[in-house]
Order: structure tokens, then sequence, then C-alpha cells
């Protein structure tokens, strides 16, 4: 039974694989490699096959004319003697372009594979040649092919320093090799490989992180702003201003208010320290209980020596009080001032608060307080000015 080596690429293996049993059906017997290892064991067993055959079909693909392993295969049949056969199986091939080898031989067109190309594929197989014997001495059988990854590792496991030209030339060659699509990890392996040296330079590194994050090799490393976990509920949860703004009036009424009552509290007993008993009842006063009175001098400012000093508040207290009372326009000037400053300290607050996500709710409503008090104290110095003040 005659044997056919066929000569293919792995990544046309279905369509050779019809062919294959095309081949089988018509009485032949077919070897092609199917294990798909590497090595020289198997490189060895592909030659020796390939010398037991009595007619070498070259799978016509692009891949195949590519194919380092499949220019030594054909090569070799050509320096044995070998009937060689191709057949077209896939569009993509330029018959202009095919080797010397093979631009000298008639292709069978096997693309179709309908009964009209079966019939052509069998004509041509009677009409190849019986193939020779062996030529004594054989010639000398090729290497093992060697991927170009070989290559390629080894420069990038080289002790050597690397020049940059020669970085980019790697980082260039394992590209296009991503770009081809085949051995995808084998060429994200090399490429970590290259990015441990410690002479990598930093433009070069940076096109080798691109690559491996376009390819999938490696999750994303450019920086992203820090994602807080949220807190869990109940654990925390942040009072608005307002509730705050409420709070602290609250505070200041009460501290207020203290203040008024512990003044009460020591005008009472300053009181009754200056009062003589029984000459003075607040709840229920009467004529015949006051002291005499006797009419003021012209002077606003005399008091008689048994009289106690009445201040402009309406408290009567046993010292003078020192200083005068703020009149009404010093009085409204420090209203205005408190309001123009507590809505500039709050904007300032706010745009600082804005910054931070936290904050941010919190920072606007401060902003909103703190502009009507602004509004509050244009409109009061517009009225000041209006009536005069």
């Amino acid at each position: 039974m005659t044997q056919i080596f066929i000569s293919y690429s792995s990544k046309s293996r279905d369509v050779v694989s019809a062919l294959a049993k095309d081949f089988q059906t018509a009485g032949y017997e077919v070897w092609f490699d199917e294990a798909l290892t590497g090595g020289q064991s198997w490189w060895d067993q592909i030659l020796t096959n390939l010398r037991a055959c009595e007619i070498f079909a070259f799978a016509l693909t692009p891949e195949a004319l590519e194919s380092e392993a499949c220019k030594r295969e054909y090569n070799y049949a050509y320096a044995l003697g070998k009937p060689i056969l191709p057949v077209l199986l896939t569009d993509g091939v330029s018959t202009n372009l095919l080797p010397p080898i093979l631009t000298r031989l008639q292709y069978v067109d096997y693309r179709k594979q309908d009964k009209q190309a079966a019939f052509m594929l069998m004509r041509a197989l009677s009409d190849v040649t019986v193939a020779p014997p062996l030529p004594d001495p054989l010639p000398e059988p090729p290497q093992v092919p060697i991927s170009y990854l070989s290559n390629l590792r080894e420069q990038i496991e080289s002790l050597n320093v690397l020049t940059f030209q020669e970085q980019s030339a790697l980082v260039l060659r394992l590209k296009q090799g991503l770009q081809e699509g085949e051995n995808i990890d084998d060429i994200r392996s090399l490429l970590v490989k290259l990015k441990k040296r410690d002479d990598l330079l930093a433009k070069v590194g940076d096109e080798i992180n691109s690559l491996l994050l376009t390819s999938g090799g490696l999750p994303d490393v450019t920086p992203v702003p820090i994602r807080r976990e949220p807190m869990p509920p109940g654990s925390y949860n942040p009072e608005p201003l307002t509730s705050k703004v409420s709070s602290a009036a609250n505070i200041v009424g009460t501290v207020s208010g203290e203040a008024v009552r512990s003044a009460a509290e020591g005008f009472n007993a300053a009181r009754s320290r200056t009062t003589p008993p029984g000459s003075f009842t607040p709840s229920s006063p009467t004529p015949s209980s006051m002291p005499p009175t006797t009419p003021p001098p012209s002077s606003s400012n005399y008091r008689p020596p048994s009289q106690p000093y009445q201040g402009a508040s309406g408290v009567t207290s046993s010292q003078p009080l020192t200083g005068n009372p703020w009149t009404s326009n010093q009085l409204a000037a420090l209203y205005i001032g408190a309001l123009f400053t507590l809505g500039i300290v709050g904007i300032i607050g706010g745009l600082m608060g804005l910054g931070s996500d936290g904050k941010k709710s919190q920072a606007k409503t401060l902003l909103i307080l703190s502009v009507l008090f602004l509004i509050f104290g244009i409109i009061s110095a517009s009225s000041m000015s209006t009536y005069g003040y």
C-alpha cells in the first residue's frame, strides 16, 4: 500500500484530517503528525516517516508556508527525491509567491472538497512518479526546528546587559507573536521574565505592562482612587449639619440661661447686703415702706448717698457700673460684623469640606447657611445706610 506523508501546520488540522480520510478512502496509507509535541525524539519520528513515504503531500495553507518545521520537511523531501504533491486547502495562498521548490510543481485545488476536487486529487495521485530509492549516503537531516520563542528566551535569560535597542527588539518580536495569536501563554511568560531583569529600562517596562494588560496576562495595575468599604448598618450615622447647628444653638442658649441665672443670684445677694431689713419688699412694695425721695439736682449724675445706684438696664446695684453701654449704632455694627464673620468662616469651612466624600453633603449645607448669613449681613448693612445709622 502506498504511504503518503502529509506535511501541514497545526492550525489547519481540521481540513488536513478531512484530506487524510479521503486519502485512506482511496486506498492509501496516510501518516501525519498527530502528537504535535516537540523535541528531538518527536522530530526524529517525523524524519523517519518522511524517509519511508512514497508520496510527500504538502498542505498548502498560509500557516504551513510560514511554519519553520514545514519548510524543513519539504526541503528534506526534495533532497531525498520524494515525489511532492502540493494540495491547496484554504484561501489566502498566493501561488506566485510559493517557495522555489513548490513553484515548479503542479498543485491540486482541494478547497471545495467536492466530487470534482476529489477526482482531480485522485488523478494527481495516479500521475505521481514512483519514488526512487533513498540516496546513499543520506543527505544531512535538518535540525529540529526551534521555536523563535526559544531564541528569545535565551536572550532574555542571558546574563549580559541588554541595551535599549535589544530590549526594544525583544518586546517588538513578542508583540508580533501576540498579534499572530500563537503561543499566547508562552509569550506572556517571556514578557514577565523580561520585566524582571535588573537592567530593564523604564520605557520598555511601560510597553511590557501595556502588552500584559491588553493580552490579559496581569490584572489592572493603574492607580485607582481608594475605595472605602461601607460601614455596617447602624455602626455610624453621621448627624446632619443642621442638627449640629441646632444642638450648638441649644448649648449656647443653655449656657446663656445659666449665666443670666448666676447674675440674678449675685444681684439678689448684693441687694440683701445693702438694703435695710424691712425697707424694701420686691413682692409687695408700698409707699410707706419706700425710703423718702429727694428731688435730684440739675446734674443727671447726682444721686443721694443713701440711694442705691441704678444702671441703664434698670438693675439696682450697690456699686456703680463702669463704662458706658453700647449705643444702637454700635450694637448694629457688631451684629452685622458677626453675620459677616460667620458667613466668611462658614464658606471657607464648606469649601474645604467639599474635597472629602464623607463631608460633602454637610459642606453643602454649611455653605448654604453661610451664604444666608452674608445675605442677612448685607441686608442689615443696607438698612442701616438707608435709615442714616
